[in-house]
């Protein structure tokens, strides 16, 4: 993995920030992803994912289940929502549910598959995801792992380790988990990434196989 030295403001990867919505208290909001011209998002124990219009206007709530009863991360290949709930299980959701408007209607689960390593055995702890160039990227939480899987089998193709991402000078040790990747350029194989409370984003290159 290639840091990106990278002297641009964060606005000329992103844009300015335009709005903010907050969560009514009862939510404690995980992963989201945008479907066509509209957002979806995890809730971690309530079993409910919000559909957002564009300008972040509640449309509708999809309730679902899970291996662990949470949500974690969620991502689009454009034809289904793939979701991760702590497990090494990811479940594909048929995402015609996006722009329904049955409020409350469960997802309907297409297909599931199991992370596993090159020796078969079962990765845990699947967090952040990420649809990339036909693959998916997964953090696993507590690490600073990055997977590539097949999304037909959850085999793991590669992986990188980020463990070498220098400390923002205002950052702790104790910081929140690393859990953010975003796409920047699929073509050139950059991302975002970063974590819970850091600050800060860090622009990548992934040497893909």
């Amino acid at each position: 993995v290639a840091v990106i030295d990278d002297d641009r403001p964060s606005e000329s990867l992103l844009g300015p920030e335009v709005m903010e919505r907050r969560l009514p208290p009862r939510y404690f909001g995980e992963g989201i992803c945008a479907v066509g011209d509209r957002l979806v998002q995890l809730t971690w124990k309530e079993q409910q994912a919000i559909v957002w219009d564009k300008e972040l206007r509640p449309l509708h709530k999809i309730s679902f289940e899970t291996t662990t009863g949470e949500g974690w991360g969620i991502t689009t290949d454009s034809r289904h929502l793939i979701v991760s709930d702590g497990s090494s299980q990811l479940d594909f959701w048929d995402s015609s549910l996006v722009h329904g408007n049955d409020q409350g209607r469960p997802a309907r689960v297409v297909k599931s598959i199991n992370v596993r390593d090159k020796d078969s055995k079962p990765i845990t702890m699947i967090n952040e995801l990420e649809w990339f160039r036909g693959s998916l990227l997964a953090n696993v939480w507590y690490t600073k792992w990055i997977l590539q899987i097949d999304p037909s089998t959850g085999r793991v193709l590669s992986f990188w380790d980020f463990s070498c991402l220098p400390l923002a000078p205002h950052r702790r040790r104790t910081d929140g988990s690393f859990n953010g990747i975003a796409t920047v350029d699929e073509r050139r194989g950059e991302v975002l990434v970063t974590g819970k409370n850091w600050g800060k984003m860090y622009h990548v290159r992934l040497h893909l196989p």
